[in-house]
């Protein structure tokens, strides 16, 4: 789905989005294939909002509207996980492994 055809922002933040068609899709077994792209944007007539931002955004969603869990998110990235700082950076780390508790917490056990 292009994000520019499903959600509006307001100072490069999501305001509104068609979760309709996200949710309609999961609910038939398809799986979303989302990216970071331009939108419409209330105060700068358009932002990028990164894929991040979007997932981020529709947990909340589904929450708040007692739509499905969303319970993993795949990123397709690459490099070879998530680092704690640009992997091009000679001391950056690999993170091994990330918890994210149900107040939404997150920790690097």
């Amino acid at each position: 789905l292009f994000p520019s055809t499903i959600t509006k922002g307001k100072n490069n933040i999501i305001v509104n989005g068609a979760l309709d068609n996200v949710f309609n899709l999961i609910e038939n077994h398809f799986i979303p294939v989302l990216h970071g792209d331009v939108v419409l944007d209330d105060l700068h007539k358009c932002s990028i909002i990164s894929g991040d931002t979007i997932v981020l955004w529709l947990c909340q969603q589904s929450v708040r509207i007692n739509q499905p869990n969303i319970d993993y998110v795949v990123f397709l990235t690459d490099v070879e996980g998530i680092y704690d700082k640009p992997p091009h950076f000679s001391d950056a780390h690999l993170i091994k492994s990330i918890y994210v508790s149900s107040d939404g917490t997150i920790t690097f056990p």
